[in-house]
């Protein structure tokens, strides 16, 4: 290295000599250029002013004109130096020569202007390599960010293929997501939870204006401040607008009951257990439990009993004589057959019999006669079940006359907007287990489709998902690719924004990372120089994010793609 540094040095002192004697008008405008790209902070693309310049010019006089004018002076030096005279005769000749240089020194101009710039050029792109400097934005980037931060704040988010989440800082272009990478999933993390929020509200109305199917399951507080909407606008009210706006079918999952008293008019219910077969009512049921330090077995003795339960409910309903079995009237009669000995008397009570009685019959027997040998067995999933059956939002799961119906398969057809406001400092548990379970129905109906090789052009956007499974969420977001699904995660806990990390495509940081979301020290997937490197892991991910977010912009976003194309933006301007 210090021997390549002398030879850099030695070959600079000879180019400066050089064209000190031989080429002086050419080494003036290099050095003026080199400073008034230091001074201006210009990027490097202002020299293209000068080389054009000196290219027309040169156009104009004709290259051999100008070509000679350049050499004239090196030329009549040379001649000079070679004739053999005493050296007081060429000092005397070469001072006539200086003294003339309105003469020949002009003709330099045409080819030194390109000749100069090309020397600035590469101070510049060395500069740039050894140390990114702080470049100024001229007139055309701080007109171009003020028209996009215009066209933000008037809410024209989509672009042609994706969303517009801020603007790149210093070149005033889009910092977009398009919707191919976000069908490989997207996290939005950062401390500040109505920040993180903004972010994927954000995607969400740009979906809206592309006019995909949509599917909000919002379990943070529905207040944000926007200086656009008022002091304090709803999420809800923004998408309801852009509904509107759009001419999108929207449906709100309870209403004004549980979102501020607002009377909205497309109020809907939920009931996905209806029209489910009963193995497919079993996997919903499990997936809305928590099964956070039950056991294996215990979980698998759960799933074969509730499968039991179905099946007696879905062949009892005749006998029911019309007793409504649909939504929450399903909980209360789950929570019934949950005691020891309830649904085999159920059973008991069955009319007209059909051939798979027979077999039922012994399935009812023996999970009667383990539950009784053990009856704390189901109680981890029963005082769950008893939980949301007893709470308010057990009313949303039955179907009522004034209310439209929300359903996951429907809503992909009709490409609707459906929202679950279920705010958990509000609801409580009983609001986990319902995203738990509209996760659950979305992955059945989406894995048909991928089946069924057709497109959901879909986006779903979970707003404080550590709430749900990590394994729900990365099913979830492996169905992305295949049915045309965006997923949207959105995080406050750094803990679960860095194991999601290594499930999603994009990671965007809205403001400082949470704590917990940073990757130990190590190589970047992004380091240069580094050709070709390997997929990479959530850490890698985390640490730069970590190391590229903008301090001085505590807003800021910043945001990392893996695929197609890897690339890392930092500190983004937001619009609000």
């Amino acid at each position: 290295m210090p021997q390549r540094a002398d030879l850099a040095t030695s070959v600079a002192v000879v180019a400066f000599l050089t064209q000190l004697i031989f080429a002086q008008l050419t080494l003036a405008l290099a050095i003026c250029l080199a400073l008034i790209s230091k001074v201006s902070r210009w990027r490097p693309l202002w020299l293209a002013v000068p080389a054009t310049a000196g290219v027309a010019w040169l156009l104009a006089v004709g290259i051999r004109p100008a070509t000679a004018g350049y050499l004239a002076a090196g030329g009549r030096l040379l001649s000079l130096l070679a004739r053999h005279d005493t050296l007081a005769v060429k000092a005397r000749a070469l001072g006539d020569m200086l003294a003339g240089w309105r003469r020949w020194l002009p003709g330099q101009l045409p080819l030194a202007l390109i000749v100069a710039t090309a020397q600035a050029a590469i101070l510049s792109l060395r500069g740039l390599a050894m140390a990114k400097p702080p470049y100024r934005s001229g007139a055309l980037v701080a007109a171009r960010s003020a028209y996009l931060a215009a066209t933000l704040r008037r809410g024209e988010l989509a672009t042609y293929d994706g969303c517009c989440v801020g603007i790149v800082p210093g070149t005033g272009k889009r910092a977009a997501v398009s919707w191919r990478e976000a069908e490989a999933g997207v996290l939005c993390t950062g401390q500040d939870a109505a920040e993180v929020s903004a972010t994927g509200r954000d995607l969400v109305l740009a979906a809206i204006q592309h006019r995909k199917t949509v599917v909000v399951i919002d379990l943070a507080s529905d207040e944000e401040s926007d200086a656009t909407h008022g002091r304090y606008a709803s999420r809800a009210d923004r998408i309801e607008s852009e509904c509107a706006a759009a001419g999108a079918p929207l449906l709100l999952f309870g209403g004004g009951a549980h979102h501020g008293g607002r009377p909205f008019r497309w109020s809907a219910h939920y009931d996905p257990f209806s029209s489910a077969r009963p193995a497919q009512a079993t996997r919903l049921a499990m997936a809305m439990i928590d099964w956070t330090g039950v056991a294996p077995a215990r979980q698998h003795f759960c799933a074969n009993y509730l499968n039991a339960a179905f099946t007696v409910l879905a062949s009892s309903r005749a006998d029911l004589a019309g007793a409504d079995l649909r939504g929450g009237a399903v909980l209360d009669e789950l929570v019934r057959l949950m005691a020891p000995g309830a649904l085999g008397a159920r059973f008991a009570q069955m009319r007209g019999r059909s051939p798979a009685v027979g077999s039922l019959a012994s399935r009812v027997a023996e999970l009667s006669r383990q539950l009784e040998t053990d009856p704390v067995t189901l109680t981890p999933m029963a005082a769950q079940v008893a939980e949301l059956s007893a709470a308010a939002l057990s009313q949303l799961l039955r179907p009522a006359a004034d209310q439209a119906s929300i359903g996951i398969a429907s809503a992909l057809a009709g490409r609707e907007v459906v929202l679950f406001p279920l705010d958990r400092q509000v609801l409580g548990g009983s609001a986990a287990m319902i995203a738990r379970l509209v996760v659950a129905d979305l992955i059945n109906t989406l894995d048909g489709c991928g089946d069924l090789g057709s497109r959901a052009d879909c986006l779903v956007w979970i707003n404080g998902c550590e709430t749900i499974d990590r394994r729900q969420l990365a099913a979830l977001v492996a169905l992305g690719e295949r049915t045309g699904t965006a997923v949207v995660l959105s995080t406050v806990f750094g803990s679960a924004a860095a194991v999601l990390a290594a499930d999603v495509n994009v990671v965007a940081v809205r403001g400082a990372s949470p704590a917990g979301f940073a990757a130990p020290p190590g190589q970047s997937w992004l380091a240069p120089g580094s050709a070709g490197p390997p997929a990479p892991a959530h850490d890698e991910m985390a640490d730069v994010l970590a190391r590229f977010h903008a301090p001085g912009c505590p807003d800021a976003l910043t945001f990392a793609v893996r695929r197609p194309r890897r690339r890392l933006l930092a500190g983004c301007e937001v619009v609000r």
